[in-house]
């Protein structure tokens, strides 16, 4: 399954958008999947609807954990 049909659950309209804007030569479609896939996470992560990978990250020198935040579906 593609970005495109991934993301149609979470934004409907994304087809459309994506379609609009890269008719307008305004940004590229990888770019608007990116930014979609991006705000679909954060929006998960604030409820709570993450995990981690790694599910045990490590941290760097700064005490930041290094990690990846993959949606629970």
């Amino acid at each position: 399954m593609g970005r495109i049909a991934l993301l149609a659950n979470a934004f409907p309209a994304a087809a459309v958008m994506i379609g609009r804007i890269r008719k307008a030569g305004m940004v590229e479609a990888d770019d608007i999947l990116d930014s979609l896939a991006a705000a679909w996470t954060a929006a998960k992560a604030v409820i709570g609807q993450t995990a981690t990978l790694p599910e045990h990250p490590a941290t760097d020198r700064k005490g930041l954990r290094m990690e990846i935040l993959r949606p629970i579906f």
